[in-house]
């Protein structure tokens, strides 16, 4: 019976490292320097985790816990260790969530073109947009 605890313990002991691992190899952490608009939400500058519950979904929140944000994530390429950062697009001075490109693969691809960044595009027409790219740090 003392051998079978034992057994029990190391494994489940063994799940728990593994899940812990898994948790920590899908939270990307990133500063912003400017305020973003993600799902038509406007969220201030500052350090966010982003992380992911499941495949399709990407959850983005600043560290201090006071703004966050919530969207779909459409999966694009294989993930690429050299690939780290976030895009977004810029129209102006509205700076739009655009793609995450990381190594992990719950947290890469591109999210949904929201309604006030079509509204944007419209009213910014003779602007094209730029696109801007920051580095991910873990």
């Amino acid at each position: 019976m003392k051998k079978f605890a034992i057994a029990a313990f190391a494994l489940a002991a063994g799940l728990f490292a593994t899940s812990r691992l898994h948790a920590q190899s899908t939270e990307l952490r990133v500063t912003i320097p400017f305020h973003f608009i993600v799902s038509g939400k406007t969220l201030p500058a500052g350090t966010y985790r982003f992380y992911s519950v499941h495949s399709d979904t990407v959850i983005i929140q600043n560290i201090d816990g006071s703004a966050g944000a919530l969207s779909h994530i459409a999966a694009t390429e294989e993930p690429q260790p050299a690939l780290q950062s976030i895009l977004f697009d810029k129209y102006g001075d509205r700076y739009f969530l655009r793609e995450i490109d990381s190594s992990t693969a719950l947290l890469n691809g591109q999210l949904p073109v929201s309604k006030a960044e079509k509204q944007t595009q419209r009213m910014e027409a003779s602007l094209p947009a730029e696109h801007v790219a920051l580095a991910l740090g873990e």
